[in-house]
């Protein structure tokens, strides 16, 4: 057999079948398109959840960070009015030594820098208290 008896051997596709294994084709490209787009809006829903998740929860450990940083600065200046008040204080004791020595000029000036002392550690209260 030759070639050109070969194809002639095989019968000729009819209109209707090519129309049904087209149909066969775009049904099954359309049923493919179909779960491709609902796959992908699967991971859509599922990936836009997860990143919420996520942005909540770095938003509550910022807001805990910021409330620990915020404890951390009011110690600071607890600690820091403590010593202006010990300076305060060291410096009234020199006040009341010179006053006993009678050195009224140095015992002016220990009173000056107790009251700076005083009015630091004033000012350091009133951060910690805001």
């Amino acid at each position: 057999m030759t070639d050109a008896n070969k194809n002639e051997s095989k019968p000729a596709k009819s209109t209707s079948e090519r129309t049904v294994s087209l149909k066969v084709l775009l049904i099954t490209a359309g049923v493919g398109i179909a779960l491709a787009l609902v796959t992908y809006m699967i991971g859509l829903f599922s990936g836009r959840a997860a990143m919420e998740e996520q942005a909540r929860a770095h938003e509550e450990a910022r807001a805990e960070q910021q409330q620990e940083l915020t404890q951390a600065l009011d110690a600071v200046a607890t600690e820091r009015a403590r010593g202006n008040l010990s300076k305060a204080r060291a410096a009234m004791y020199r006040a009341a030594s010179d006053l006993d020595r009678r050195n009224f000029g140095l015992a002016n000036e220990s009173i000056e820098e107790a009251g700076k002392a005083l009015l630091a550690a004033l000012r350091e209260t009133a951060v910690a208290a805001s």
